[in-house]
């Protein structure tokens, strides 16, 4: 709608996991390097949490990407019951699917995993909104981490959610002794919001100068430096400054974009 006005390609504030969009700030570089020990280090499990809106997802995402020789098992939301998360396992593997019992389902994954090891391939289970996992499927998680003691299997766990995760892990000991790896993805500092805005706004094809040193600042303020609310002030603000024929974005609009964007 205010594209054209501001003379952008495409809008430069949408939250949703495009990864020509994706700011690598210091805490988002040092995730991917904590999943890539983990991964290339067999260290069997890692777990990422982060704030809500911090970029969980797409950090995973770019990890995915740009990461070789590795056959990734990515589960963007487990299901709440063991058969159907098994269920969620094979698909995301690409395999058909017609067992419904839950041994021969626990089999079949096994069998995966290991002749995967055996052609000489590192399967990589990738769990996001993990804070929603319960103690059925934690078993579950732990008889396929068991495989790399029991057989030697190249197989990685990276569990990502909010803190909640943490709590729950605490709560398991057997699985909590089975995860070596930890990180906390934090919000951005004032400089790297600063960063981040321009580079989104260049990405799209606009001029970094839209937002004035005003602005960001606000942004950074009623933000705390969180990416999804920092795409939703400069979203709304970006509609308020065209809908007023404005030519730069100061803090006054920053200010009406916060009143319209529900708490």
């Amino acid at each position: 709608m205010y594209e054209k006005y501001w003379g952008f390609k495409e809008k430069p504030f949408e939250n949703v996991c495009n990864l020509k969009y994706f700011f690598k700030s210091e805490s988002h570089i040092e995730a991917i390097s904590r999943m890539t020990y983990t991964v290339k280090e067999r260290k069997g499990a890692m777990v990422l949490t982060g704030d809500y809106g911090t970029g969980k997802t797409l950090t995973l995402r770019w990890f995915i990407e740009n990461t070789e020789e590795i056959k990734f098992l990515f589960i963007d939301y487990p299901e709440g019951n063991p058969e159907n998360f098994m269920k969620q396992i094979l698909i995301s593997a690409g395999e058909e699917i017609e067992e419904k019992d839950r041994f021969l389902l626990s089999q079949k994954i096994k069998e995966l995993i290991l002749k995967n090891t055996e052609e000489g391939i590192n399967t990589v289970m990738i769990i996001d909104e993990a804070q929603t996992l319960e103690d059925p499927l934690f078993e579950v998680i732990k008889i396929l981490l068991n495989l790399r003691e029991t057989f030697s299997a190249d197989f990685s766990v990276i569990l990502s959610g909010s803190e909640k995760l943490i709590h729950k892990i605490k709560q398991n000991e057997q699985l909590l002794q089975r995860i070596p790896v930890y990180f906390h993805l934090t919000a951005l500092s004032y400089e790297e919001t600063v960063r981040y805005i321009d580079y989104r706004l260049e990405v799209a094809g606009g001029d970094t100068d839209i937002f004035d040193e005003t602005a960001k600042k606000k942004i950074y303020e009623l933000s705390k430096g969180i990416p999804r609310k920092i795409n939703n002030l400069c979203d709304t603000a970006l509609l308020i400054g065209f809908g007023k024929k404005e030519k730069k974005i100061n803090n006054k609009i920053i200010e009406l974009a916060e009143r319209e964007i529900l708490p």
